[in-house]
This record gives C-alpha cells, structure tokens and sequence, in this order.
C-alpha cells in the first residue's frame, strides 16, 4: 500500500508533463499553420526543443511540494503499516 505514493506521484508527474508538452505543440502547429510565413522566419528549431524540455522539468517541479508532503507519511507507513488509515497528527 506504501508503493501507491511512489507510483501515484509519478503517474500525476508523467500527466502533468504530457499535457504541458501537447500545450506546447498545439501552439506551435498553430503558429505555423494561421502564420506560415512569420513562423517560417522566427520559428527556430531549439525553440521547439526548448518547449519540450521546459514541459517535462515543470511536469516534474509540478508534482515536488506533493511529493514533500507525502514523504513523512510514507516514512511513518513504512515503519508502521497501521497509520496509513489515521488522519495525520
């Protein structure tokens, strides 16, 4: 039961990642078919590059303050499977 944490943290880290990505493409496909000739001129490569980089690490940042909070129950839940079903405190 312990393992769901881990899993569901990095489930909500690959989705976030995913939806920011498809963001970024959307805008992108956009850009070049509404503006084909200005996309054409100022549309770079590492931009692209740079789009998917920046959807993954905020995928990742996004689900960090949730990771914290779930670190100290799931150290209390390691030693002691029983609390998982008490309210923290």
């Amino acid at each position: 039961m312990c393992k769901m944490f881990i899993s569901e943290n990095i489930a909500h880290c690959l989705l976030n990642a995913t939806v920011i990505n498809l963001m970024g493409l959307t805008v992108e496909r956009y850009l070049k078919v509404v503006y084909p000739f200005w996309s054409k001129k100022n549309l770079k490569r590492w931009m692209t590059h740079g789009a998917v980089v920046f959807s993954w690490v905020a995928g990742i940042l996004s689900i960090g303050p949730g990771n914290f909070c779930n670190v100290s129950r799931l150290r209390r839940c390691l030693r002691d499977p029983a609390v998982l079903g008490k309210s923290p405190g």
